[in-house]
């Protein structure tokens, strides 16, 4: 992850959406569901961060 938002993986640079949808050589990908993060119960979509945020934020 880059500063700018933008994800590196591969030669692939570009949001976690377009990122993802190229890994996986499909025309589009859903990059909150795909990406994940080790937490305590294991692999955890990415998604739980931003959920979490939302709610801190009162944002939800």
């Amino acid at each position: 992850m880059r500063a700018d938002g933008t994800l590196i993986a591969n030669s692939y640079r570009g949001s976690i959406h377009r990122v993802g949808a190229l890994l996986q050589g499909v025309p589009s990908c859903n990059g909150w569901k795909f990406w994940h993060f080790e937490a305590k119960e294991g692999l955890t979509p990415i998604d739980r961060l931003r959920e979490k945020i939302r709610s801190d934020l009162g944002d939800s």
